[in-house]
């Protein structure tokens, strides 16, 4: 049977509405808050968290969670931060697209329950299972979405991540759309010519390409250079301009309308 069948009428309807919905919203917060309460209304869980996420350097910084507790538990955010740390994670927040994924699906039950991460995060919050949405989009990673539930309740079904597979991509544009937003009002005041910044011609070339979309790979063959030495360069842009993302290198690094 197509995963998709498995969707009733009122299901369909309730995607279209939400995504909607979501896109009408202009705050960041309040996005990551919406997102949540109404994935409750259709995907049954017990907690969740929604994150946003940058890439720094070969790591991955969280920041600004928002939670939800749906038992009326405590629920200590700051503790399932650790879970970037885990190895079995990592590939897929860099990943060049949105990925979900279910915590049973990257290890065994066995393995899992005498992993560090189950004993010292999952077990003391009575939570088992985790279905997780990595938000990416144009190659930028944005947040991650996680919904967690009991080992009473039973795992997340292959229904429910088709849920949240077909949304993926609908929440990483408007997330990706808000948080250049919150960048671009945010951000130090431009530059108006690139050279502002001091960049070498190297540089500007590498910026030039960056705004054209671009990927490492496009430029690394265009300039016929290595990905060590991009990455190099993308390096020293980020420290000449102070920029955190690459987003905010766009803005920053754009020349003005005349």
């Amino acid at each position: 049977m197509n995963t998709v069948s498995l969707l009733k009428h009122w299901e369909w309807e309730f995607l279209l509405n939400l995504i909607y919905r979501l896109n009408s919203l202009d705050e960041i917060k309040q996005f990551q808050r919406v997102c949540l309460e109404q994935l409750r209304v259709i995907i049954p869980y017990t907690k969740s968290l929604f994150l946003l996420d940058d890439r720094v350097d070969d790591r991955i910084a969280p920041h600004t969670p928002e939670l939800l507790s749906t038992d009326n538990s405590i629920f200590d955010e700051t503790t399932f931060n650790e879970l970037m740390s885990s190895r079995t994670c990592q590939e897929y927040y860099f990943s060049h697209w949105s990925q979900i994924f279910r915590r049973s699906d990257v290890s065994s039950s066995g393995e899992w329950e005498k992993s560090p991460i189950y004993q010292k995060i999952y077990a003391p919050q009575n939570v088992y299972y985790a279905l997780k949405a990595i938000l990416i989009y144009d190659d930028h990673l944005l947040g991650d979405i996680s919904l967690y539930r009991p080992k009473d309740d039973g795992d997340f079904s292959i229904r429910d991540m088709q849920i949240v597979s077909l949304l993926k991509e609908h929440l990483a544009l408007r997330l990706y759309q808000l948080r250049q937003r919150a960048a671009a009002h945010n951000a130090p005041a431009r530059a108006s010519r690139r050279t502002d910044y001091g960049f070498t011609r190297r540089e500007g070339e590498v910026i030039a390409l960056l705004h054209e979309g671009k990927t490492d790979r496009d430029i690394c063959d265009q300039l016929c250079i290595s990905s060590y030495t991009l990455k190099n360069y993308i390096h020293n842009i980020y420290r000449k301009t102070g920029a955190k993302t690459r987003i905010q290198i766009f803005l920053m690094t754009k020349d003005e309308q005349r």
